[in-house]
């Protein structure tokens, strides 16, 4: 039980440390999440099915590419 307490913190530590990797090294990919957020946010509000539904496809490749992103800059900071 004690290890798997461990693994989880690590994996929380870890995503953490990689966000902000990905905030610090790439801004401008991660201001595009934010810009998404508030396109999705705005379709939210006036009730835009197919808005939504463009935009909910676009959420789901935009958080796709930055995490593989984050992975990849986590890893070459693990190496450095």
């Amino acid at each position: 039980m004690y290890v798997a307490i461990r693994v989880a913190v690590f994996r929380r530590c870890s995503g953490r440390r990689s966000a902000g990797l990905l905030a610090r090294q790439r801004p401008e990919e991660a201001h595009g999440l934010v810009q998404l957020g508030e396109e999705l946010r705005a379709a939210h509000r006036t009730l835009d099915a197919g808005r939504l539904r463009r935009l909910s496809h676009d959420q789901h490749v935009v958080i796709g590419k930055l995490a593989r992103t984050a992975r990849t800059l986590a890893a070459e900071s693990e190496i450095r």
